[in-house]
């Protein structure tokens, strides 16, 4: 509770974000303290470091966080760079969390297994890819691929 107020008295509205950009020990307490400062708005950065550090209940906690208006971050942002960053750091937890999310954009998961591919992260491409959209996508470039080597064979 203590840290939560010092951080509030020095940096209002952004406490939450100094908090979690300061600091890599972080308490589930001390951001649930902070997201009940009316003015603390909790920002797409947020979401994404946490993710990718694997912090599940922090991120469960800011994902479920509305502002007066009803509104939450939406994980989806910057084309699922939360899911991208998740995936990349081979965060399985953090990627199951935010694909059961209805918020995650279906049709923009491909960069994060692209991601994960690079980063060689095994168990995070089987998850991505239980999911029949990503699976018609990845079959549509497979099928326009083949396609285009018909074509240059052809000529």
């Amino acid at each position: 509770m203590e840290l939560a107020n010092i951080y509030y008295e020095n940096h209002d509205n952004k406490a939450l974000c100094r908090y979690i950009e300061e600091n890599e020990d972080w308490s589930l307490e001390t951001v649930k303290i902070l997201l009940t400062k009316k003015d603390i708005e909790p920002i797409i950065s947020d979401l994404s470091i946490i993710a990718q550090h694997g912090e599940t209940e922090i991120l469960k906690e800011l994902l479920k966080w509305k502002d007066s208006d009803g509104n939450g971050i939406d994980p989806s942002e910057n084309n699922n760079r939360v899911l991208t960053m998740a995936s990349r750091n081979g965060q399985i937890e953090s990627v199951k969390i935010l694909l059961k999310d209805t918020r995650v954009n279906s049709n923009d998961k491909i960069q994060a297994l692209e991601m994960a591919f690079r980063k060689h992260q095994e168990e995070v491409i089987q998850e991505l890819l239980k999911d029949p959209n990503l699976q018609y996508y990845i079959d549509k470039k497979k099928r326009n691929l083949e396609e285009k080597l018909s074509q240059l064979r052809y000529y």
